[in-house]
């Protein structure tokens, strides 16, 4: 690990809530400006990424992004919104999958860890 990835490991969540004013304030600067690059919004309304990404998750849908940045929804065609929502659902689908894939990797662990302490406590 770099010294900029232990930094930003022990940082912890940033703290922003859903009433937070920046997330107007991001909203105000996305709207009408079509798709804007989501470092130069960032920097417009003075914050950090990890910030700026909370912000994004907590606008109650308000805000989509891709590779090309963030835009208002409401601003969307339909095109991008329909690809927005094809594409975080199949991310969605995938975790899931691999979250299922961890469980049943543990679990087949557990049962061997099981098996052996069974077996050795028999003796």
């Amino acid at each position: 690990m770099t010294s900029e990835q232990l930094e930003l490991g022990t940082k912890g969540k940033p703290e922003v809530s859903a009433d937070d004013p920046r997330i107007e304030k991001l909203v105000s600067y996305l709207a009408g400006k079509g798709w804007v690059m989501r470092g130069i919004a960032f920097a417009v309304i003075e914050v950090e990424n990890r910030i700026g990404r909370q912000l994004k998750a907590l606008s109650g849908g308000r805000i989509i992004s891709s590779y090309r940045g963030y835009k208002l929804t409401v601003d969307a065609t339909p095109k991008e919104k329909q690809d927005y929502v094809r594409e975080r659902r199949a991310c969605a689908e995938s975790e899931v999958d691999y979250v299922d894939q961890v469980e049943r990797v543990w679990n087949q662990a557990e049962r061997e860890r099981e098996a052996v302490t069974a077996r050795s406590d028999s003796n």
